[in-house]
Formats: structure tokens, sequence, C-alpha cells
């Protein structure tokens, strides 16, 4: 081989740079959020086959090697960063840019290939790319902190009766009061629907917190896990263990003979955790790897397939189809599912198919997408009820949602200044349970009792419910008074 084409120390650590440096600035900036770092792995494994092909082509065809390298390399990292620009100028302008650059360089290269100054700016690029990631990830690590979960009173139960338990969380649905007070949703069809079918559908039903970070734990570990603003990412990472299945419900399902399941949602904060006996893997397509591939040059396929409308469909699906077996099986089984939805993006239709526009990308509800996110409340509608008829009447199924809407932005806004309609469109949410026998969950409820309460139905003494609290925006605590106030609300 000439020497020429061969590959070169520096030129082979730029190439390596190029495919790496993306996917390992996004691991290193969200080390509490990556599910499955394996499908980034996997991702810069393909990367990296797909620019050593290219490479080879074009020394196939005449090229030097040094000269192909660079460019490959220069073209991977347009590749891999230019999908930004999307949102702000037209698809020909980004795509015609990018080539540009990419011809521009490999012209450069070959007019210098044999000037000395190339092989160490090409070191110092490809130095450079891989300091990025390197320094995110020190300063990730610096700021670790120190886990500042509250513990929970450990509880023991003696069950005398085991039906299966099927628990799914319907991300961001608002509850009866907000439906009709914000939207002017009657639900008196639903409620029909649902009750026809067993279910009490609970009015005062208020999550305890405003994020699903907080309230999806809250739910599992039936307890109060945050109450002060944690100072460090080791918090987050304890909460999404206890969404992983470390949390006081799964182990006392488990205690009590029960095979758990746990449906991942694609969402960054839920993956399987070893206390599931059983694990349904989220699309290949999940939020870390969406965060990813949005950045690139293919960022208008992967928008088509958005995690959160791909993981929903995934959960519906597989719920409907294998609650039957769960049911036939020898021993009481416990699902815990996430859906994403009616969350935005609103890419699910009345009918749950899916549409891809860019109006219905939003993260907000707001006047222009209400009617968007109407039509994928629907689909979430249809959705329980057809569960509802599959699953069998011995069956206990609870679909609880973590949290309401947020058309009033009040994300954006100091808890301590949320007005009582901020409070109530975010933190009233809908919750339908059917019991197997005459028991009642009641109203007036908030999410950390709801579990206790369900448990307490199939428990030889009721489980001690704890002091009903509610929690705003950077963890600001409601008033006992306007708590219990909410508690009795009423549409």
């Amino acid at each position: 081989m000439p020497h020429r084409s061969r590959v070169k120390g520096a030129d082979a650590l730029l190439l390596g740079a190029a495919v790496t440096f993306w996917p390992l600035s996004v691991i290193a900036s969200n080390l509490v959020g990556i599910p499955h770092a394996e499908r980034l792995v996997f991702l810069i494994l393909a990367a990296l086959v797909l620019t050593v092909l290219l490479t080879s082509a074009l020394v196939g065809i005449g090229v030097r090697r040094t000269v192909a390298v660079r460019s490959v390399s220069i073209g991977t990292i347009v590749a891999m960063t230019w999908g930004r620009l999307y949102p702000d100028f037209d698809r020909a302008l980004v795509w015609t840019s990018a080539l540009l650059i990419v011809a521009g360089a490999a012209y450069l290269f070959s007019r210098f290939d044999e000037s000395g100054l190339v092989p160490p700016l090409v070191v110092a690029l490809a130095v450079a790319l891989l300091a990025g990631p390197l320094l995110s990830l020190l300063e990730k690590m610096s700021s670790w902190g120190v886990d500042e979960t509250s513990p929970t009173p450990s509880l023991t139960v003696d069950m005398i009766e085991t039906p299966d338990i099927l628990l799914v969380v319907l991300d961001g649905y608002p509850g009866l009061i907000t439906m009709e007070r914000d939207f002017g949703e009657d639900k008196t069809g639903l409620i029909k629907s649902l009750g026809d079918r067993g279910f009490d559908v609970i009015v005062s039903m208020w999550s305890s917190y405003p994020t699903t970070s907080h309230s999806v734990p809250s739910l599992l570990e039936m307890s109060y896990p945050i109450e002060t603003n944690p100072s460090g990412k080791a918090t987050e990472q304890a909460l999404y263990d206890v969404v992983a299945g470390d949390n006081q419900l799964v182990g006392l399902l488990e205690g009590a003979g029960y095979d758990t399941y746990m449906v991942e949602s694609g969402w960054s904060g839920a993956t399987c955790g070893s206390a599931f006996d059983h694990c349904v893997a989220s699309p290949l397509n999940d939020e870390a790897m969406f965060i990813t591939l949005q950045n690139t040059l293919a960022a208008p396929i992967v928008t088509a397939s958005h995690p959160f409308t791909i993981g929903s469909v995934n959960t519906m699906k597989w719920l409907i189809e294998n609650i039957q077996a769960l049911e036939d099986d020898a021993e009481p089984s416990f699902v815990f599912a996430h859906l994403l939805a009616p969350h935005p993006p609103f890419f699910l239709d009345d009918r749950c198919n899916r549409v891809v526009d860019a109006n219905r990308e939003t993260p907000f509800v707001t006047s222009r997408t209400k009617g968007y996110f109407l039509e994928q409340v629907a689909c979430v509608d249809s959705f329980m009820v057809r569960l509802s008829e599959v699953a069998g009447p011995d069956t206990v199924v609870v679909f609880v949602s973590d949290h309401g809407t947020a058309s009033r932005h009040q994300l954006n806004t100091p808890g301590d200044l949320w007005s009582r309609d901020d409070l109530t469109e975010r933190m009233n949410v809908l919750t339908a349970v059917r019991l197997d026998n005459d028991c009642t969950i009641g109203d007036g409820l908030v999410t950390p009792n709801l579990m206790r309460r369900v448990l307490s139905c199939y428990t030889t003494r009721p489980i001690p419910e704890l002091r009903s609290r509610m929690f705003k925006v950077g963890l600001v605590e409601v008033p006992e008074t306007e708590v219990e106030e909410l508690l009795t609300s009423m549409p």
C-alpha cells in the first residue's frame, strides 16, 4: 500500500472523535437520564462502520486516504450537529450549507495535504471534540451531591386476596375539574363507559407534585420522597431508582408472591430495574436516542418517530395484547406501565393514528393546540375503555395521571406566585379505579395515598394513610388549609 494511503494515528483519532463526540456529549450531560446507554453505543458503532465504508470507497476511487479520512470526519461532524439548525432555517438551506462546508473542507485538505500544518490541526480538532464530553462529565460529577430524598417508614401488609393488579400512569391527563373548567369538556361519556365496566372515577384527585420525576416516585413509593429542592444529581438518580422498582409498592407485592412487570415508556427517567421480574423494553428510539439524533441531519426523520408517541403506542399495544395471558397464569401479577400520553407532542389523533405535523409538536397546550390535545385525550379515553374490556373482571385496574396541563405556563412561574387556577390545572389529575370486590376508593385523595387505599381493600388491616400534602414548582409546599379546600373541590 502506498505510504500516502495509510491511516495515520492523527487521522484515525479524528475519525473516531468525529463519530463519538456528540453521543458521548449526550451521555456526559445526562448521567441520570440514559436508560439504555447501550443504544447510544450501538449508534456510535453504526456511525463508525459507515464512516469507514465511506472512507474506503473514496480511497477506492483514487482519493488519498489522508484527504478521505479528514473529509469524511468533517462531514461526520457536520452531520452530527447540523440538525440544530432545522427549527430556524429552511431544510434546503441546512443541507446546502452542510454540503458546502464539507466540499470546502475536502478542497482545502487536498490542496494542503503536504503541508506540515495539517496534522497538528487535525490532532487539535480531535482533542477539542473529545475534551467537550470529558469536561461535561467532570462538571456533572463534581456537582453530583448527595441523595436528599426522604426515607419512607417501612410498611408491612398481610394480603388476604392477591388479584392481578394493573397500574397505568397517564402522563399529563388533567382531572375532571380541570377538563370542565379549562377545556369545557364534559367527561360524562367516559365516566359512564368506565362506570359500566366497574370503575370508580375520582373527581377530586390530586397529584402531590407538578412534575413526572417527582409525582411517579410518590405514587410508587406511596409517600413524599422529596420535600426540599435538591442541590445535586444524586437525588434525581434516587428518584429514578424508585421508578425503576426500588419502591415500597413493588417490594410489598413481591413479598406477597406477585410476579412483577414493568413496561418501559421511553421517558428518560424510566428503566426497568432488577426489582422487576419482567421488563418490556421501550422502542429503540427512546428519549436519549431522540435527543441525540434530533441534533443530527436525520432530525426530520427522527421527529416523525417521537419517543413519547411511539412509546405510547407500544405501551397500549402491549397491554391490550398481553393482559389476558397474565391473568391466565398461575400466580398473581403486578404490571406497572407509564403511558406518555396525552402529554405533548400531540401526534396521535382521536383514533390513536399517528399524525406527524409541526403544529402538533408543542411543549404546552395553547389555544392553537387545544384541539390536538383533545384528540390525544380521546385516544387515551378509547384505550382505557378497550383495556377495561380486555382485562377480566377479577383484575384490579388503576388509571392515574401524574399531573395535569400547564397552559398558564405555571411551570415557568415560581411556586410561591402560583394562583389557585395555576394549582388546580396542574395538580388535578384523572383517576379511575376498578376493584374486584365491594371496596370503594372514595374522593378527596392525593396520589401518595392512592395505592395505600387500593391495597387496603385486600389486606387484613387498612394501611395507614399519610397526611395530604402538595408541592408546587420549586417544591414550595401548599398550605394545609388550601390542600383541604382542594380535596373538597368539585366541578
